[in-house]
């Protein structure tokens, strides 16, 4: 739909069989997209809920014309996921010349960012940290702060669905990751904010609303267990390896589980 924005696609829903069963659905989009439907999952959003797998292949999806339920409307499309190695020889993707005939979509506008902060800690260096530049900094003068596209989080958004965007955004191993979210906790007329609560269950969701409220000043903040090099300082180059197994165990025991949920005329995919 938008040469800046590849993920994104439509179809006429007059294009799939009835009865219009999930399964119709998933068999039409893969037929266009040339993949395996053992291989794809599709999530449908409300505005009350966060993205949910749809597990019953005989389910109705109803398409009304009359309204802008999921799929309806670019902001709130139907989720394909795409399992790794489900692509079928042949897919293709559009050439540059179909590319220039698209327009370009208002990213900043159109979709929500979620903020966010590396920091490279060392436990083998008993607690020895320093700001990680990002691969794709916010300011040339503050290097750690990097920002992305709530929206191209794959659902069902979970904390290790971010941990997986953001490894893959910034090369680090996902097992290096560790998740913060700051609270706010209301105290009469006042806001104190408190110290930062580790995320500990990677099944925990951070729905599209929380993401979409972090700032420049208040980032999810994601902490990177590094090696250390030869001089005593951490050691950058071990980002990218995953973490040995004797420090899964000291990188989980590091405060509270943070759990908020908010279980949130083409058909758009």
């Amino acid at each position: 739909m938008f040469s800046n924005d590849l993920s994104l696609s439509s179809f006429d829903v007059e294009h799939v069989s009835p009865p219009r069963l999930a399964q119709n659905y998933i068999g039409y989009i893969c037929q266009r997209e040339h993949l395996k439907p053992s291989g794809v999952k599709l999530y449908l959003t409300t505005p009350q809920r966060g993205p949910e797998q749809v597990t019953s292949m005989d389910m109705v999806i109803y398409m009304s014309r009359s309204d802008r339920h999921c799929g309806r409307d670019i902001n709130r499309p139907l989720l394909i996921v795409v399992e790794q190695g489900s692509e079928l020889p042949g897919r293709r993707f559009p050439p540059p010349t179909t590319l220039k005939r698209l327009r370009e979509r208002d990213l900043d506008s159109d979709l929500p960012h979620a903020f966010y902060r590396l920091y490279g800690t060392s436990s083998s260096l008993k607690g020895a940290q320093r700001p990680l530049p990002s691969q794709t900094p916010l300011y040339r003068e503050d290097p750690s702060l990097a920002t992305f596209f709530v929206d191209y989080v794959p659902p069902p958004l979970r904390a290790k669905d971010y941990i997986a965007y953001i490894a893959e955004l910034e090369g680090i191993h996902p097992t290096r990751i560790t998740l913060y979210l700051r609270s706010q906790p209301m105290g009469g007329d006042m806001i104190q904010e408190v110290e930062a609560e580790q995320i500990k269950d990677p099944d925990d969701f951070i729905t599209r609303r929380t993401a979409s409220e972090t700032s420049d000043r208040r980032p999810i903040m994601v902490t990177v267990e590094l090696g250390a090099d030869e001089y005593g300082d951490v050691d950058l180059n071990t980002k990218g390896t995953p973490l040995p197994m004797s420090f899964k165990g000291l990188a989980r025991s590091m405060t509270r589980t943070v759990s908020r949920v908010r279980k949130r005329e083409s058909v758009v995919y």
